[in-house]
């Protein structure tokens, strides 16, 4: 069911073409900014027990919105399949830090042809 409901977002969501805003996520998660290599992103993750499940997109370029199902089994560790048209199209790895004012997750995309790809989400605290 969960899985339904994050696929149906994230096609209104590539419909609607969404700015960077944190009301373009789905009720109970949590709206990111970051980079993906040199290209600004922004994200919708849902946090749920052992579980992280949510899309992001590029901001300003394609109206594409990426799948993102993983797990965060280690504290301060998120381990996630990308998938592009329902296939696992990159693996992410990406930890965290706290600062005073941010939650930064930081990490390595690492997709399936090969190319490895820094990658940086942040959210306010």
């Amino acid at each position: 069911m969960r899985t339904v409901f994050w696929l149906f977002a994230a096609l209104a969501l590539a419909v609607t073409a969404p700015a960077m805003h944190a009301q373009n996520c789905p009720a109970g998660s949590s709206f990111y900014t970051g980079n993906t290599g040199s290209v600004r992103t922004a994200a919708c993750l849902l946090n749920e027990a052992r579980s992280v499940t949510g899309y992001y997109w590029a901001v300003g370029r394609s109206y594409r919105v990426y799948r993102l199902e993983g797990a965060n089994v280690l504290q301060g560790r998120y381990d996630l399949n990308e998938y592009t048209d329902g296939a696992i199209s990159a693996r992410i790895t990406l930890s965290k830090r706290v600062t005073a004012r941010q939650v930064v997750w930081q990490g390595t995309m690492h997709n399936t042809d090969g190319r490895r790809i820094p990658m940086t989400l942040r959210r306010s605290r």
